[in-house]
């Protein structure tokens, strides 16, 4: 597990990177990678944007996916009818502090990391356009197929964390603030053609910022839908998966793979069909169950607690909580669908 100097890096485009830095933003860069630890093969994720802050960049790369897993989006559309007057308005647990934000619409970024990066002052990111009916681009026209993956995007999110104080939604926040997550499901190129932030990945995200006063620099956490499976674009499972782990680093994780491996991506679970396995923080894509991990599988390269560590950012919920995310689905999803 790497926690040292710019030196002990392995060579590369990441430590090349910090290098090339000015003083200020090496120094800013320096102080951040105190701060985190992670296995040797992340140098092949991790990027440093020119300020000085860390953040993961997952490549898109081929994952297997079992077949069972693949039939699921049928049997979920078939079972599922999202209520339209609800689907933007589902909370796992109304009133917490602590809120992750769900962003299917487009949004229109300004004065963030991304803009630094792209060096462009305004992006305008597309809406959620899985079935691609929306004339223009910029106006989201969610059909009801779209709306009932969106309630499965939420209810696998609000599960992976239904054990900490956090309230995952879909309604925007009135405000943001320090302990308010936000994760944009958008395309790879805005609504002028222009590439995104790092527009060949998955996905990408800043390292341990959430709780910081400025937290809102790093703002949105960027999914692309359209990389995931783009023979299936907006299945749930893959489209959910990606966004817990891109604000799993946000909260301080590190990623889950196999020792003496070049990249996560070469671990991709076990198991096969509904009961297929995977760390939420590995190549979970195409397996059916995943779970936060403190490396409880042969090989694993990183026995970092993710349990432990997102708990110091959320905090705990009691057992009796009277709240959940199947309950609060129930609300959302029509039982004569």
């Amino acid at each position: 597990m790497y926690k040292r100097q710019i030196n002990d890096l392995p060579s590369g485009e990441f430590k090349s990177s910090l290098k090339d830095l000015n003083p200020s933003a090496r120094a800013k860069a320096l102080e951040q990678l105190q701060g985190f630890s992670f296995p040797a093969a992340d140098v092949e994720s991790l990027r440093v944007d020119p300020e000085g802050s860390l953040l993961y960049v997952e490549t898109a790369s081929p994952v297997t996916v079992d077949a069972q897993v693949m039939s699921l989006p049928d049997a979920l559309e078939s079972s599922i009818a999202a209520d339209p007057q609800n689907v933007f308005k589902l909370h796992s647990r109304p009133g917490s502090s602590n809120v992750l934000f769900l962003d299917f619409d487009g949004h229109t970024l300004r004065n963030t990391a991304w803009n630094t990066v792209m060096s462009q002052s305004v992006l305008e990111a597309l809406p959620f356009d899985a079935d691609n009916n929306d004339n223009p681009s910029t106006v989201a026209n969610f059909t009801q197929g779209e709306m009932n993956r969106i309630a499965e995007i939420w209810h696998r999110i609000a599960t992976d964390f239904a054990a900490f104080d956090i309230d995952v939604t879909t309604e925007e926040p009135a405000v943001f603030t320090a302990t308010t997550g936000h994760v944009l499901f958008t395309d790879d190129l805005d609504a002028n053609g222009r590439y995104m932030p790092y527009y060949n990945a998955t996905g990408a995200a800043h390292v341990n910022v959430f709780g910081e006063a400025n937290s809102g620099t790093y703002y949105p956490t960027l999914v692309y839908y359209t990389n995931l499976y783009t023979y299936l674009q907006g299945y749930p499972a893959p489209v959910a998966e990606s966004a817990s782990h891109e604000f799993g680093h946000q909260l301080g994780l590190s990623h889950d793979g196999l020792v003496n491996q070049p990249s996560y991506y070469n671990y991709q679970g076990h198991g096969t069909g509904l009961v297929s396995w995977a760390p939420i923080m590995g190549s979970s894509y195409g397996k059916n169950v995943t779970q936060w991990s403190q490396g409880e599988y042969p090989g694993a390269s990183n026995p970092e607690d993710d349990i432990a560590i997102i708990a110091e950012k959320l905090g705990y919920i009691s057992d009796d909580h009277a709240d959940s995310p199947s309950q609060a689905t129930a609300l959302a999803v029509d039982p004569d669908g």
